[in-house]
């Protein structure tokens, strides 16, 4: 993403900090139909898991709690790790997703199909209730 778009003030787009004397992780989420979020992550390297769950919780339920309907996130199926993240933050995997894409660069792509599964994302979502 450029950074330009990254730190534009498009109101779909909240980002939020969690600190600890210094930046430790941001939380995204963009809001893809009105009250409905995608969210994503980013932390910095040797940040203790409980810390990064803490911290998304405290999002989720801010968000939740303040008009928010749905938080929902989109992980790769071979992606163990991440899947057992959200679903220890209280998401619950909702479906399956396949993206597929009508250019023919698939080399260049970060999800590139050189393996049928490449394409496969789980989605989870956790809801307001």
């Amino acid at each position: 993403m450029p950074f330009e778009t990254f730190t534009d003030t498009d109101p779909t787009h909240l980002t939020i900090g969690l600190f600890n004397g210094e930046l430790l992780a941001v939380y995204f989420l963009r809001e893809w139909e009105p009250a409905r979020y995608e969210a994503h992550f980013t932390s910095r390297k040797g940040v203790p898991r409980e810390t990064l769950l803490w911290g998304a919780r405290q999002v989720m339920n801010l968000v939740l709690s303040n008009g928010g309907a749905e938080i929902c996130a989109l992980v790769l199926a071979e992606n163990r790790p991440l899947r057992q993240f959200v679903t220890e933050l209280g998401l619950q995997r909702v479906g399956m997703m396949r993206f597929t894409s009508c250019q023919n660069d698939t080399e260049a792509s970060s999800i590139a199909n050189k393996r049928n599964h490449r394409d496969v994302f789980v989605k989870y979502a956790a809801t307001r209730g």
